[in-house]
């Protein structure tokens, strides 16, 4: 069965897509913030009855050399220059990247224009 739609119609449910995953993403990202309130609040709350002062449930810290991250029990040391080296070859790849795009766009708009 084939369906014709004018081109408003079409136009309609585009934008009408559109906002259901907007609507989608932002509740995606407050289903996030009220689980990390969540977490923190029960942790403060098991800690202060427990009377365990010493011990979080999650907490970043960071220092000359390294990042310090704890979660959950578990203590992950992560070297800064790891991550900076990470961060300079994943900005080089954009890098890359939008120079190949800019010059296949360029290359497009001289083919367009000397039509």
């Amino acid at each position: 069965m084939i369906v014709l739609e004018s081109r408003l119609e079409r136009y309609k449910i585009k934008k009408i897509y559109k906002r259901q995953k907007r609507i989608k993403i932002i509740a995606f990202i407050f289903a996030i913030i009220i689980f990390i309130t969540g977490l923190s609040i029960v942790d403060r709350a098991v800690r202060d009855m427990m009377c365990i002062h010493d011990k979080q449930l999650y907490f970043f810290n960071y220092d000359n050399e390294h990042y310090r991250l704890h979660l959950f029990g578990k203590d992950y040391i992560v070297e800064k220059k790891g991550i900076n080296d990470k961060i300079y070859s994943a900005k080089m790849i954009v890098e890359d990247f939008s120079k190949i795009a800019n010059n296949y766009l360029e290359w497009i708009l001289s083919k367009i224009k000397t039509r």
